[in-house]
């Protein structure tokens, strides 16, 4: 069970998004990690997470949510 504040400053590339998406690009073949990680971590503005391979799609119900978890995430990396 991966940790996010261990997983997202070691993978973590870029964070961006629109509306209530959230676009996170991680180290090539990381999304998996940081998709579980995130859905480990019981957000409760995240509706659902889908991993490719080297980019997470973070679902928010709108773009207030998403703005408030993009601030968690850059939080967390720093």
């Amino acid at each position: 069970r991966p940790e996010l504040g261990l997983v997202l400053p070691a993978l973590l590339v870029s964070v961006d998004g629109v509306g209530p998406f959230l676009v996170l690009k991680t180290a090539s073949g990381s999304a998996g990690a940081v998709t579980e990680a995130l859905d480990q971590a019981g957000w409760a503005g995240v509706i659902g997470t889908i991993a490719g391979d080297d980019t997470v799609l973070v679902i928010t119900r709108n773009q207030r949510q998403r703005q408030e978890i993009a601030a968690r995430i850059q939080e967390l990396v720093k």
